[in-house]
C-alpha cells in the first residue's frame, strides 16, 4: 500500500529536506497514490516534463508553482 511516507521518500531523494514543503502541499491536494503518480508523469506545466525531474533540477519553487495552479483550476 502507498503512503505519505513513500511521497516523503520520493521528494527527499530528489530534493533533499527543501521538499518538504512540496510534499505537505502534494498531499494537501491529493492521495499518496496520486501524488506519486503525477510526480512521475509528464506534466504540460513544464512543457511535458516530470516534476520529480523538475524538482531535481530546479528545486521546490517551480514544483509548488505548478501545484499552486492546479488548485487554482490551471492546467497542472
Amino acid at each position: 500500500m502507498i503512503g505519505p511516507d513513500d511521497v516523503d521518500a520520493m521528494v527527499t531523494r530528489a530534493a533533499g529536506p527543501g521538499g518538504r514543503a512540496v510534499v505537505s502541499r502534494l498531499l494537501s491536494l491529493m492521495g499518496p497514490e496520486a501524488a506519486l503518480l503525477w510526480l512521475q508523469g509528464s506534466e504540460p506545466f513544464f512543457g511535458g516534463a516530470r516534476p520529480i525531474d523538475v524538482l531535481a533540477i530546479d528545486g521546490p519553487a517551480p514544483v509548488l508553482e505548478a501545484l499552486n495552479a492546479f488548485e487554482q483550476g490551471g492546467f497542472a
